[in-house]
């Protein structure tokens, strides 16, 4: 759920001084963006070659591997999305998404009944979101969406005070709270 300054088991986030923290895995997804970056500017044209695309995959799911072993699934799932959509942007063949597709499609009935309850609740949520029963699993997200929407591009103002709750705004919707400023 992010860093909570009172959670003295959460080794997700290092301290640093002046009372600062900095999750390392910040780090961790702009450095694969670079690397992988590099990696599909060298392939070009290549990359639907096979060998080319195998090493593609491989320098995406090592790192996204770790960190499921981890247990950072939503971190994961970032660095899959990530890596996926610099592949299509690198000149992916149509055939390879397809059978992307396909393969998630063969693999969600098995992974399925391996999630969490609340992973599911959080699926289902967002097929569900006028949904009373989901309300909890969605109060977040939406506080987050209402605060996005409500600084739209100019913002309202840093010091304006009139800002809408976001109630975990200090991990990884601090970015919804920036963005109405």
């Amino acid at each position: 759920w992010g860093y909570n300054p009172l959670d003295t088991t959460n080794r997700a986030w290092l301290e640093l001084p002046a009372g600062m923290s900095l999750q390392p895995s910040e780090l961790a997804k702009i450095s694969f963006i670079v690397t992988f970056a590099l990696h599909l500017s060298k392939a070009k044209d290549d990359i639907n070659r096979p060998s080319h695309l195998l090493l593609a995959l491989a320098h995406l799911l090592v790192p996204a591997l770790i960190i499921h072993l981890q247990g950072d699934d939503g971190t994961m799932l970032v660095f899959i999305i990530v890596g996926l959509c610099m592949l299509f942007a690198a000149g992916l063949s149509y055939k390879y998404i397809l059978l992307g597709v396909l393969a998630i499609a063969v693999a969600v009935p098995f992974a399925w009944p391996r999630l969490e309850p609340y992973q599911r609740d959080r699926v289902l949520a967002l097929f569900h979101q006028d949904d009373p029963e989901y309300a909890a699993t969605l109060y977040q997200q939406l506080r987050g969406l209402i605060s996005i929407g409500a600084g739209q591009i100019t913002g309202r103002g840093l010091f304006s005070g009139e800002h809408h709750y976001v109630p975990l705004a200090y991990n990884d919707f601090f970015f919804s709270y920036i963005s109405e400023c």
